[in-house]
């Protein structure tokens, strides 16, 4: 018997409303013969309940610029996945729920697929790999959109002293070290990404 799975959860709707809910299952059965099934029933019911509360209302679904549906969407919160679709406009998640025939210019199904926001690496040490191959596909094919850096070193302050253990390296990969603070390395950043960004437009 599976005892005590809930769901909580909390949002903004497009229309300013303010949503919080919180859902409980008790007492689901438990097959010998696949004892996680009740997890699973318990997951998604969870699920459908928190992406029936979530749904836009019919007058406020459309249009999207992307709407994602069907996907599993764990949202971060420790809470179990839930089924729903998520409306895009813009560079902003607008709704979570069911969208049903909600338009928009691009349609992605993610059935059968995990939804979640991107993760964070910890301990990451890119400076120099995203100045030798800005794309950062190692990152982004992980799902990783965030790093936190300079544990165990720092890409600044430079000077000549910290530059001659590095020559090496610099020289097989043709890059230049050209400042000496943080301010510097991320103009420097800024300047790699714009390059991107150009290249694919």
């Amino acid at each position: 018997m599976l005892n005590g799975k809930g769901l909580a959860g909390y949002m903004t709707t497009v229309d300013g409303r303010h949503l919080a809910f919180a859902a409980f299952v008790n007492r689901v059965p438990i097959s010998m013969d696949d004892p996680e099934a009740a997890q699973k029933i318990a997951g998604q019911a969870l699920g459908e309940i928190a992406g029936a509360i979530y749904s836009t209302p019919p007058d406020k679904a459309a249009p999207f610029d992307v709407i994602i549906k069907n996907g599993h969407i764990l949202d971060g919160g420790g809470g179990p996945w839930y089924s729903a679709d998520i409306g895009i406009r813009g560079d902003r998640i607008a709704a979570i729920g069911q969208l049903g025939d909600a338009q928009a210019k691009k349609v992605i199904d993610a059935t059968g697929q995990i939804v979640s926001p991107g993760f964070i690496d910890m301990l990451g040490q890119s400076e120099i790999s995203l100045l030798i191959d800005n794309r950062s596909l190692s990152k982004l094919s992980q799902g990783i959109t965030t790093e936190i850096t300079g544990e165990g070193g720092s890409i600044a302050p430079q000077n000549e002293k910290t530059l001659a253990p590095m020559a090496p390296f610099l020289a097989n990969y043709h890059l230049t070290i050209d400042w000496t603070t943080l301010g510097g390395y991320f103009r420097r950043l800024e300047k790699t990404a714009r390059r991107l960004i150009w290249a694919h437009t």
